[in-house]
C-alpha cells in the first residue's frame, strides 16, 4: 500500500513536506520528495495517534514524524519522482494531500464580478474546497493507518 502525505518533524513549526507512506504488511516506511527514507520501522513497533487532523507517528515509542493530508501554502509540490513512485502500484496517488483549486469555476459562475471582489470570492471558495479536501484527506489517511493496524488502541 502507498499513499501521499505531508510530514514534518515538529508539531507546530516547520514546513510540511510531501512524502510517500508505504506499507508492505510488515513495515511502514516514509520517503521524502527525493525518495530518501524519513523513517521506517516494523509495524509491530509503529504507533499512530490522531489529534486535530494531525497524525503523530512513533517507532519504538520515539516520535519520528507528524503527518497531515496536505502541506498548506508553504509546502513544496510533490516531486515528479515521488508521484511516479506512488503511481507504480496504483493508477493514481491517494487524494490525501492533493490540492484542488476552484478559482476557475468561480470565475465562470460570477463572471460579472470584477477585480478584488472576484479575488475575494475565489479566495473564499478556495478556502471551502481546501477545508473539504483536508477533511477528506484526513479520513483517507486515517483509513490507511487503520488498514495497516498502526493506530494506537485509543484511536481505533
Amino acid at each position: 500500500m502507498k499513499t501521499l502525505a505531508y510530514w514534518r518533524k515538529n508539531y507546530l513549526f516547520g514546513v510540511a513536506r510531501p512524502a510517500a507512506l508505504i506499507s508492505d504488511g510488515t513495515t511502514l516506511t516514509c520517503l521524502d520528495n527525493a525518495l530518501a527514507t524519513v523513517f521506517s520501522g516494523p509495524l509491530s513497533s509503529v504507533t499512530v495517534k490522531k489529534g486535530l487532523g494531525i497524525f503523530t507517528v512513533s517507532v519504538d515509542g520515539e516520535r519520528v514524524a507528524f503527518l497531515t493530508p496536505s502541506g498548506g501554502s508553504t509546502a513544496p509540490e510533490p516531486s515528479a519522482a515521488l508521484l511516479e513512485y506512488l503511481r507504480q502500484t496504483s493508477e493514481s496517488p491517494s487524494a490525501a494531500g492533493v490540492a484542488v483549486s476552484a478559482a476557475g469555476g468561480v470565475g465562470a459562475v460570477v463572471g460579472g464580478v470584477a477585480g478584488t471582489a472576484l479575488d475575494a470570492v475565489a479566495g473564499a471558495a478556495d478556502q471551502v474546497f481546501a477545508t473539504a479536501n483536508y477533511i477528506k484527506g484526513t479520513k483517507a489517511l486515517g483509513a490507511f493507518f487503520t488498514s495497516i493496524g498502526a493506530f494506537a488502541p485509543r484511536d481505533v
